[in-house]
């Protein structure tokens, strides 16, 4: 892959070099023809970011050309005399200008489009057998176009917050490299992963978070928690619009694994014409915004937080000519983290190569590289963490908080280097103008090398250890698709649509654990005098075909059936294929000759379709565990096997429409769906006799059902102020319908599924002893209902003003380390700091005591039950609705003549989680520190000992050349 990689940079190079060369003469030889030309810049009328790809023409001639990467454009040829210029560009509203062209010299013309609220003739890809147009599609796609958000943007993680109805993302605590959980629509597994699929550039990208940096050598308490998401590694600089397909229905087409959603992320690629440069450089600080009690604000962390500084650059390049187009990037990320050992440096490269050798045949290449090193504190819910000793302290194995026991715990390293290579190859021939044929191959691979090292001497262990972990994972695609167009009639046109997939995904694992150093120093693992290995690795394959055929009347009635039939290695061996059928409709009823006019566009249209998520590598078969015992070796029961194992199967109804009237003024999308889950997969008991555990079996059926909605308005068009207002709104409302008669705890028929269960206190608000009923129902662990409200003020001279806000409501917690703290004592929770100052901690056992003090009468049953020596474990749920500030950015260009040879230039300052509102009675950290950070698997909305995210400043500057 070096070798590979070499070659294509060197290729790249040389077409980077060649393809302006190659244009240029051509250009010189027409100027010298033709001394009148038409010059300018398009660009994005909000945001004022740069388009390219826009087509400009002379009205009445044919005169044309595209922009380049930096919205550039040169018509070349045009009389003298007074001309209208047009700029159209798909999803954006086209433009004419009319201009003056003098006799010689050149005349300038800039555009500004403006996005449109129902762009029906934007292609999309992610979902569809081929390129369709969204007046074609009969379910909600949602697109992010870069050029459109004004925000800078610190990963792709971030955009996707708040901008995807239906869609949550929610990251860990404050420790550096902390990836996010997505969630689309909610659970849609109980037992298997609810991450979406994620394709870049039509590549698969590996189907897992890199690995926690634990060894199985140690205790997993003592090691770090992060959990780093694949996703991070990809610079947003470098993106050029993110699709995402919502449920069974969407996502037939990538079948078995795809019943939670879809992402597909299209990078940026090089456009003909001048070569154009792109530098950014953000400046920011983090930091941790109170979070605890007015008594402590920080929960008594204040010594061990920083206010932590980062920065990152990034310089793009890109041009060529008609024949050859280039993309080339580079990006720097070095940021400190707000615990004392946080860091994180972060290095990348990409190149997009296309190359057109015949007039029906388009090649691409895209190739990715990135390195990111990782420095992290001791934190999470373990011994070792700095959280959970100052939270927890004096009840700790360290004893009270000071400064001198802290210090020990830093004597300890973990270090991380994460390294992604995504390389994809993809040709599109057109043999004929009605028909195509694309097939792509991609491979991405991603490794983690991490270290944890306890020195000699260590508070914990006075020996000594050291742990080294090796991960990868490796992830082959290869894609093939056709697609055919008939029309015999104007009226009536059909597209038939064929192809097939194939992914392979390897897991390899190695794990040395060293215990009892030599002595003092940094030390290997090669000098530990004990030392332990573990090694495991995996392979799944999974293939399919699929077909689809979209019947289209009069360009407004459409109708799309289609077929996926897939086969997996994770199936079990007597389950064969399983197939995906799906069936959509869409009507552009606008396009009626009764529509009136005034009532704008709109769009109706329903799909009802199927995917599955495939059951683990080793699910369906038997395996033994290997062990040892007074030296010898033996194999003991592991998995009991299941031959008929199968996937799930979701199958999803959606209905809605799209609308925008009043000029683009306002604009509205509703959707409404409907999830239903069979052979859903439970881990199901087997009988102690059997020596075997719980074995996964296709038993459950479980369903979920929602809308989602968006609203836009211009409340505000003026040639100097603009105000747009907006929001989206979603709802998710799951069920358990069966279990297939066996018993669980948290998923039971008729309930959330999963559902918190515990004690309910029944008088809460009583000044009395708590009453209790036990085993109740609480909540789901999932919202049921998120808002995301959006504001876009438009100044005078450039300024452009955007706010972003996300509320999450009608999901429940369990707040595990205030409950043990409230047993332990003496400190108690931070929910409890106000009971705390009428009856202290000490002076109470809880309900019963027969020494109560008089006082306790002020204190009502809940905090009698949660926040004293005798409190109950399983009372301590609580609404975890919240709504917090996600985004404040103001934007303002800056002129030129500053910046020598710049043709743009834009400056910017952003908010990120300034501000957070919580329920009244929530009484913990953070509403978002929920999970093990096993992101992947989450399922239980568990709060832990860490920190919440921290706020952000960004100053970012944007200079194009």
């Amino acid at each position: 892959m070096r070798r590979l990689l070499a070659v294509f940079l060197a290729a790249t190079l040389l077409a980077s070099g060649a393809a302006p060369l190659a244009a240029g003469a051509p250009a010189r030889l027409r100027r010298q023809q033709a001394e009148t030309r038409v010059i300018g810049r398009v660009v994005d009328a909000r945001t004022n970011a740069p388009l390219a790809s826009v087509r400009v023409s002379v009205v009445g001639t044919e005169i044309s050309v595209l922009t380049n990467a930096d919205g550039r454009y040169e018509l070349l040829g045009v009389a003298a005399g007074t001309h209208d210029v047009r700029a159209q560009r798909i999803g954006y509203h086209p433009s004419t200008e009319t201009v003056d062209v003098p006799s010689s010299g050149a005349a300038t013309v800039d555009f500004g489009l403006g996005e449109q609220a129902l762009a029906l003739e934007q292609v999309v890809v992610t979902g569809t057998g081929s390129q369709a147009r969204q007046r074609e599609v009969g379910n909600p796609i949602a697109q992010i176009n870069l050029a459109s958000v004004a925000e800078p943007t610190k990963s792709v993680e971030t955009l996707l917050q708040g901008r995807v109805p239906g869609m949550t993302v929610d990251f860990g605590g404050a420790t550096i490299g902390q990836g996010a959980t997505i969630r689309v629509r909610g659970n849609v597994s109980l037992s298997q992963s609810n991450q979406p699929l994620v394709y870049v550039d039509g590549v698969r990208q590996t189907a897992n978070n890199y690995p926690r940096n634990v060894s199985q050598g140690g205790s997993t308490f003592n090691a770090a928690q992060v959990e780093a998401s694949p996703l991070a590694d990809i610079d947003p600089g470098d993106i050029d619009r993110v699709e995402v397909i919502r449920g069974a229905a969407a996502a037939t087409l990538y079948g078995t694994e795809a019943a939670a959603g879809v992402i597909e992320i299209f990078t940026k690629h090089g456009t003909a014409g001048k070569t154009a440069f792109s530098l950014r450089t953000d400046q920011g600080m983090s930091w941790i915004r109170p979070y605890g009690s007015d008594v402590r604000p920080l929960l008594n962390m204040e010594p061990w937080l920083k206010k932590a500084y980062g920065h990152s650059e990034a310089l793009s390049v890109s041009g060529g000519s008609g024949q050859a187009q280039y993309y080339l990037s580079a990006g720097l990320d070095d940021k400190d983290g707000v615990l004392p050992q946080d860091h994180q440096r972060r290095y990348s490269i990409r190149g997009n190569l296309t190359l057109q050798p015949l007039t029906n045949l388009t090649l691409h290449w895209n190739s990715f590289v990135s390195k990111n090193d990782l420095a992290m504190s001791p934190d999470g819910n373990g011994g070792e963490s700095i959280f959970f000793n100052v939270y927890r302290s004096p009840v700790t194995a360290l004893g009270a908080a000071t400064p001198e026991n802290i210090a020990k715990l830093l004597t300890r390293t973990t270090t991380q280097t994460d390294d992604r290579l995504i390389v994809g190859a993809s040709a599109t021939w057109v043999p004929f103008g009605w028909m195509s044929h694309r097939f792509t191959f991609g491979y991405d691979r991603a490794a983690m090398s991490g270290e944890v090292f306890h020195p000699y001497g260590f508070v914990f262990d006075t020996v000594g250890n050291i742990s080294q972990l090796d991960w990868r994972s490796e992830t082959v695609t290869l894609d093939y698709a056709a697609s055919a167009e008939v029309q015999p009639t104007n009226d009536f046109k059909a597209t038939f649509s064929v192809g097939g997939q194939l992914v392979r995904t390897a897991d390899a694992r190695v794990d040395g654990y060293g215990h009892k150093l030599p002595g003092p120093g940094k030390q290997t693992l090669s000098r530990a005098a004990e030392r332990f290995v573990f090694d495991s690795s995996q392979e799944v394959k999974t293939g399919g075909f699929f077909l689809q055929s979209l019947l289209a009347w009069k360009d407004r009635y459409f109708l799309t059936g289609g077929l996926r039939v897939d086969g997996s290695s994770a199936f079990g061996s007597s389950f064969g294929l399983q197939a995906y059928p799906k069936l959509s409709a869409s009507y552009v009823i606008s396009d009626e000759p009764f529509w009136p006019g005034t009532l704008g566009t709109a769009k109706l249209r329903a799909a009802y379709g199927f995917a599955g998520r495939a059951p683990g590598i080793f699910d369906a078969v038997r395996t033994w565990n290997a062990s040892a015992f007074a030296g010898e070796t033996a194999f003991l029961p592991g998995n009991l096997g299941n031959p008929g194992l199968g996937p799930e199967r979701s199958g999803e109804l959606e209905v809605g429409f799209d609308a925008a009237a009043l000029d683009d003024r306002l604009s509205l999308t509703f959707t409404y769906y409907h999830r239903h889950t069979v052979n859903a997969l439970f881990n199901v008991p087997q009988p102690g006799s059997t020596g075997f555990g719980a074995q996964l079996e296709n038993v459950g059926e479980l369903s979920a059902n929602g809308i989602e909605a968006s609203l836009e308005a211009t409340v505000l068009r003026g040639s100097r102020l603009t105000l747009d207002l907006g929001s989206t709104i979603s709802t998710n409302h799951s069920k358990v319908l069966s279990t297939g008669g066996v018993t669980f705890f948290n998923i039971v028929p008729g309930q959330p599924g999963p559902v918190w269960r515990g004690a309910k206190v029944t008088n809460r608000d009583a000044f009395a002893d708590p009453a209790y009923e036990l085993n109740a129902f609480i909540g789901p662990t999932v919202p049921t209902v998120i808002i995301n409200p959006f504001i876009t003020l438009t100044l005078p001279h450039g300024l452009l003003l955007t706010a972003r806000g996300e509320y999450q409501g009608g999901a429940w917690g369990q707040d595990f380390p205030s409950r043990l703290v409230a047993q332990r004592g003496p400190r108690g929770p931070v929910g409890c700091d106000d009971v705390y100052k009428i009856v202290p901690w000490a002076s109470y056992t809880g309900p019963g005591d027969p020494n109560a003090p008089a006082a306790i009468s002020q204190v009502r049953a809940l905090d009698r039950a949660r926040c004293y020596k005798n409190a109950r474990s399983d009372v301590w749920f609580m609404p975890l609705d919240f709504f917090k500030l996600r985004e404040v950015t103001v934007q303002a260009p800056i002129p030129t003549r500053f910046i020598p040879r710049a043709t743009s230039a834009f400056a910017s300052l952003s908010f990120h989680n300034l501000w957070r509102w919580t329920n009244s009675e929530f009484a913990s950290f953070d509403p978002e520190l929920v999970g093990s950070r096993d992101n992947v698997n989450q399922l239980f909305s568990m709060i832990t000992d860490q920190m919440p995210s921290p706020a952000t400043a960004t100053f970012s500057l944007k200079l194009t050349f």
